[in-house]
């Protein structure tokens, strides 16, 4: 079977509704409630100072337009306004990437709001579900989850104090170190990453977490805050309660169509990196978490080059992933964003298996000897030959010849749902 990448060649850009649109339908995915974690109870809120135009980077609105609110909101800070779905509001003032000041024409306050809350009282997103385009309904039935706020409050800055931090219970430990459930000042549920003592220096992690500091994009983690100027460094991201992909995968039996909207979100998320000129380094079910809905979001982007262990190191043969890494970065330490896509192919393999690990029977020094010279992992039982072709074109010897993340999505994004759901009551 040949590559897909011919056949993606000649194909044209994707259509202009898609899954970062947010335009999706009402029916609730399964996950199994059982794994949410319990939160710790919060027994008070934090009050911090009113933050006020001359603190954060406002400019006024032109024409004070009216926006409708699409999620009830409720304030962390006396510097914020309530407000329910349905709300209208005036804004006042744009500020910065996640706030907007705001009057609400029902209460008659004034205060921030999250502007990702809100939109226009005359758009399409205002419209209510019926309204929704039919085919986002037909292949991606998962119903609207609220939106992230990144920057924690209007006046917050991104370096802050680990005493605003609460430990609760962990989660996790990786790489980097270990991962705790959390809040902050005792108000918004957050996921605190502790790095290892000595793993990067401040200098390293800085640069580095000042671009991940910029993305916005529903299926990236958003990175809240850090506390960088003492060790342990900890990273402060939005928590995803039901954990790592790999650790969805395997606790419940998914359809067909449910696996497809996960590698789905995945290739969306990898095409907003593709776009900044980023490369992830690292792609694997184990660095992507799974919230409400089974929405997706890529995690740990970008500091797999600053970890200064043998975890990545490529003389590692018992550490370094080998099986989910291009054959030129494991035989020449060449990143790019078309390794990454190598990755994505093996990552559809670990959807599409209920995350299996890939290579079956086969060792990495096998793969590290038998890859580079053509083998390639064969079509797992029940997976569709169009799913397996579009992980085929990832594999590509020449990383040139590999499909962009663009036509990645696409192919997705247009994977005939009908076909599937055959597959599904097989």
């Amino acid at each position: 079977m040949g590559p897909l990448h011919a056949k993606f060649a000649n194909r044209g850009r994707r259509k202009s509704t898609s899954v970062s649109t947010g335009v999706v339908a009402e029916e609730t995915w399964s996950i199994p409630r059982d794994r949410a974690p319990t939160a710790p109870s919060q027994t008070r809120h934090y009050e911090p100072p009113a933050a006020t135009p001359e603190t954060w980077p406002c400019k006024p609105s032109v024409a004070n337009p009216i926006v409708k609110a699409m999620f009830d909101f409720v304030p962390r800070s006396s510097a914020e306004v309530a407000f329910s779905k349905g709300d209208r509001l005036e804004i006042l003032l744009k500020c910065g990437e996640d706030w907007w000041r705001a009057y609400h024409l029902g209460t008659k306050e004034t205060g921030y709001i999250p502007k990702s809350y809100v939109a226009s009282a005359s758009s399409l997103e205002s419209q209510e579900v019926a309204d929704l385009h039919i085919a986002a309904q037909i292949q991606y039935p998962a119903r609207r989850t609220e939106p992230v706020i990144n920057d924690l409050t209007p006046d917050s800055g991104w370096e802050i104090s680990p005493h605003t931090l609460q430990l609760g219970h962990q989660l996790g430990e990786g790489s980097f170190g270990e991962v705790w459930y959390g809040t902050w000042n005792n108000v918004v549920p957050v996921a605190i990453k502790r790095l290892r003592s000595g793993s990067m220096t401040r200098e390293q992690f800085l640069d580095e977490a000042a671009i991940m500091k910029t993305l916005r994009h529903k299926h990236i983690l958003a990175l809240h805050a850090v506390c960088s100027l003492q060790e342990p460094i900890l990273i402060v991201t939005e928590y995803m309660p039901y954990g790592a992909l790999l650790d969805v995968l395997r606790g419940a039996t998914y359809p067909m169509t449910s696996k497809i909207y996960m590698a789905t979100q995945v290739a969306d998320g990898m095409l907003y990196l593709e776009g900044k000129q980023l490369i992830h380094r690292d792609l694997a079910a184990r660095n992507v978490l799974v919230g409400e809905s089974l929405i997706c979001k890529i995690s740990d982007f970008g500091l797999a080059r600053l970890l200064q262990s043998d975890e990545y190191d490529i003389t590692s043969d018992q550490r370094f992933p080998v099986k989910w890494t291009a054959p030129e970065a494991f035989l020449k330490n060449c990143f790019s964003i078309k390794s990454d896509v190598w990755s994505f192919g093996i990552l559809m393999m670990e959807i599409v298996t209920d995350g299996a690990i890939p290579y079956p029977g086969m060792t990495k020094r096998q793969v590290m000897d038998e890859v580079p010279y053509g083998y390639r992992m064969k079509k797992p039982p029940n997976c569709p030959e169009p799913f397996y072709e579009i992980a085929f074109s990832c594999w590509t010897h020449n990383m040139d010849d590999r499909p962009s993340f663009d036509h990645i999505y696409d192919a997705l994004y247009n994977f005939s749902v009908y076909s599937e759901r055959s597959y599904d009551v097989q």
